[in-house]
């Protein structure tokens, strides 16, 4: 075991202002590029991330003669960090573009809102002339109609829910919206997750301490239908003419799909709370509530619900073109968890209820990083003939279209991944196929695999209704009718993001190597026009393209890896490198979050190469059902083998491990396995997988309505990234082989500990810092208050960078220095073989 110098570590964590580390260019080395006439790339920062902007979602009015865009301001500038994830909703602002012209004007505000009030786009109205909008102010999320030729505004009054996964508002008609409405005060699963839970655990504090009550009582078994209901909302709809808001229904609605003809709405309902068949295999996306389709009629308020006894899984609402019939897929009660049992139904609004087939089940998929199989549940309609996608063996699921007395087969089996509905061209269904994009029902492809195609991204539960194909320097708009329409084209670096029929342009996104984006639009007839540019900041830094490193795994796999260095690393740097693994994970090309605009709050390599380091991104594969810790070390010392011997320049000593997440249980796992590792950071680490199966966090208990979630965290265990494949008093072995902790002892490298108090698992930094204490090892704990799974507070990022990059250079040693900080042997552990 290697120890370092007590002082010289308290003296570097004391600079937490500066963001320590090696220094990024040499003098040597940037004075060549003054001498060329050019300035010097300057290193990427901390403040560059939180800086950063993104534009959101974009879309042309029916005419064609206005575009709105949403476009979301720095994280800095959010003023309050208390929603967590769901921060940009503070930041965004909505710009309209007037194309009426021909040519475009200047992008200009499309509301007055007042300083600190976030704005978001919904959906536009069937004659494309009114535009749901949405306006944040505090925690009030209103629903608004902007008329988009006058720019008219009326405001609703109703609180309504991002739509991150589900539907929460949509058209009836061009006149009346229907929304699912909420209070500030309904305890939330998303705009209440970063705030509520902590608002009720202060508020049981000083219950406490006045002497009063404070249970929250949680039952499993048959008691589990007494743990706490979801809450209930509203179902309403809105006049957009007069502005009266007229009340529907009201229930634990979750999602939203209206009927083709306008009358009817269906609604995913989150009801009884049920526990898992104890027997059954676990569904990775189990979920602890039946989830009950309602139907309720938008004239009368009726409420039906067709098949009481089906308990639905993923979000399938699929309306026949009638009006009169949806599909779902559900299992029965009496089979609660078990995804083997479920099928397709079709439901009526008349109350009725029969099985689509009874032996066509859902596609599956092995999830990614997962061990069991995750439901692809798909399904439409040709005409009155229901079609739906059924598994076909392995990863695979193929079509079929039921009749009344058979079933007819439309599709060989296809990647169950991308075999779900690409786009709806009016009544066509079209999915992705061997040769292209086919409709459903025909053997001529659309769009052949030659061609470019592109689809638009839409809200969750539509599907795109214009697709973009692109061939050489033609390119044409897919749309509801039988014959293509001319667009303008876009450069071939581009993504489109947006497009209007009706005129043919197209608005696009482009992306520079250094991450400042642009959006493009392109008008038939008109030059190239660029209406805004965001993180221009990004222009001058160092941002160098990463190197693949081609390698084998222990396993005899061929992978590739990803190494990033400073533009000015040479061969005699002696550069100290940081890997930063995930395990399961398989990068083909280099991974979107380390690109220089991605917020990758937790471990952003970009911020690590700006303060010297090489990295080095692994591609850690593991099949299935193999134990996640077994050879994890070898697997990324073959990983850094191989970088080493691509790059002379970089050390073979100065080596650290830093992982967030799963992927700190991947650095604090290959630092049992392996001493070549002189520094390890983990962050939301996993070290203790028999704690891991019921952690649960705070929040379980502070708001069990929305946040108590028991199946999600033994399903992660046993049927997700876990790979525990059993129950830990089944197989309570292989969760010890899995659990870093408990291998505490054949950690020789100093470690950086870092949890927020706030996340689901919190405590298990807590069980390592008091191991690795225990023995008298160097360890450090960064416990951030009122932080989750990822730290996001400003301040508290720019703490947890200074603090890791001063460890870092404590532990390893100043950029130029012949030799690291403290010397180890480079043998492995006698578990790296395991």
């Amino acid at each position: 075991m290697r120890s370092f110098a007590g002082p010289a570590l308290a003296c570097a964590l004391a600079a937490t202002s500066a963001l320590a580390g090696p220094a990024p260019q040499a003098a040597s080395q940037i004075a060549p590029k003054i001498a060329a006439g050019l300035a010097p790339l300057r290193p990427y920062t901390i403040d560059d991330m939180l800086g950063l902007e993104q534009f959101g979602r974009a879309v042309f009015s029916g005419d064609g003669r206005r575009l709105v865009f949403e476009r979301q301001g720095p994280w800095t500038a959010a003023g309050r960090w208390d929603l967590d994830w769901l921060t940009p909703q503070r930041t965004s602002r909505l710009y309209v573009v007037d194309l009426g012209a021909g040519a475009a004007g200047e992008p200009a505000r499309l509301l007055t809102s007042e300083d600190g009030v976030g704005e978001t786009l919904g959906a536009l109205s069937p004659d494309g002339r009114r535009l749901i909008v949405y306006r944040l102010k505090d925690r009030f999320r209103e629903l608004g109609v902007v008329e988009l030729a006058t720019g008219q505004t009326l405001w609703s009054g109703l609180m309504v829910e991002p739509e991150v996964f589900t539907a929460q508002a949509r058209w009836r008609s061009d006149r009346e919206v229907v929304a699912i409405a909420t209070t500030p005060d309904t305890p939330s699963f998303l705009l209440g997750r970063g705030w509520q839970g902590k608002a009720r655990q202060a508020a049981a504090w000083r219950a406490a301490e006045d002497g009063a009550t404070t249970v929250t009582v949680l039952k499993g078994g048959a008691g589990a239908t007494d743990n706490p209901r979801w809450p209930e909302v509203s179902l309403a709809a809105l006049d957009v003419e007069t502005g009266k808001v007229r009340p529907l229904a009201r229930g634990p609605f979750f999602d939203l799909r209206l009927s083709p003809d306008g009358r009817t709405a269906a609604l995913t309902a989150l009801e009884e709370p049920v526990t898992i068949d104890a027997q059954a295999p676990v569904e990775n996306n189990a979920f602890d509530r039946r989830r009950r389709l309602v139907l309720v009629d938008l004239a009368s308020g009726q409420v039906r619900r067709p098949c009481a006894g089906c308990d639905m899984v993923g979000y399938l609402m699929s309306w026949s073109p009638d009006g009169r019939e949806v599909i779902i897929a559900a299992r029965p009660d009496d089979k609660a968890g078990d995804w083997r049992r479920v099928r397709y139904w079709r439901l009526s609004v008349d109350g009725d209820a029969r099985l689509v087939d009874p032996d066509l089940a859902p596609g599956a998929l092995h999830e990614a990083g997962g061990t069991t199989l995750r439901l692809v549940p798909d399904a439409g309609w040709i005409g009155t003939r229901p079609v739906v996608l059924a598994a076909a063996g392995g990863d695979t699921a193929a079509w079929w279209r039921v009749d009344a007395d058979r079933r007819s087969r439309l599709t060989p089996a296809l990647p169950a991944a991308s075999a779900r509905r690409t786009a709806m061209l009016g009544q066509r269904i079209v999915v992705r196929g061997d040769n292209g994009l086919i409709p459903l029902g025909r053997s001529t492809p659309l769009v052949t695999d030659s061609t470019l195609s592109s689809p638009f991204p839409v809200l969750p539960g539509d599907l795109p209704g214009v697709v973009l194909a692109t061939d050489k320097d033609r390119s044409r708009l897919l749309t509801a009718g039988d014959s293509p329409r001319p667009a303008a084209v876009l450069p071939a670096d581009t993504q489109a993001i947006a497009a209007a029929p009706a005129t043919g342009a197209v608005l696009a996104l482009s992306r520079s190597r250094v991450g400042v984006a642009s959006l493009v639009l392109a008008q038939r007839g008109q030059p190239l026009r660029t209406l805004a540019k965001i993180n221009t900041g990004l222009e001058q830094i160092d941002a160098a393209p990463p190197t693949p490193i081609v390698h084998q795994t222990p396993r005899g796999e061929t992978v590739t890896s990803w190494l990033y260095r400073p533009t000015a690393h040479g061969p005699g740097d002696h550069r100290p490198l940081i890997v930063v693994p995930y395990p399961g994970s398989s990068y083909i090309a280099p991974p979107a979050g380390d690109a220089p605009d991605a917020q990758g709050f937790a471990v952003n390599v970009r911020a690590m190469v700006g303060a010297g380091y090489a990295v080095l991104v692994p591609s850690l594969p593991i099949a299935p059902t193999a134990d996640p810790a077994e050879g994890l070390g070898a697997a990324i010392l073959a990983a850094v083998d191989a970088a080493l011997a691509a790059d002379p320049g970089l050390s073979r000593t100065r080596l650290a491990v830093w992982g967030q997440s799963f992927g700190g249980f991947g650095a604090l796992t290959a630092a049992t396995q392996a001493s070549r590792f002189k520094a390890v950071v983990a962050s939301a680490a996993t070290v203790d997988f028999y704690a891991m199966y019921g952690a649960q966090g705070a929040t379980a208990i502070t708001t069990p309505e929305v946040s108590l979630h028991v199946s999600s965290m033994f399903g992660w265990a046993e049927a997700g990234q876990g790979r525990m494949l059993a129950p830990p008093w089944r197989d309570p072995a292989r969760y010890g082989r899995a659990s870093p902790l408990l291998f505490a002892d054949r950690i020789t490298a100093p470690v950086l500990l870092i949890e927020g108090d706030s996340d689901i698992h919190s405590g298990q930094a807590m069980e390592m810092f008091t191991a690795l204490y225990r023995q008298g090892k160097p360890v450090e704990l960064l416990a951030y208050g009122g932080e989750g799974h990822v730290v996001i507070s400003p301040a508290n990022v720019r703490d947890v960078y200074g603090r890791a990059f001063a460890f870092l250079q404590a532990v390893l040693g100043a950029e130029g220095s012949s030799t690291p900080a403290a010397g180890a042997s480079e043998a492995a552990s006698p578990r790296a073989s395991q």
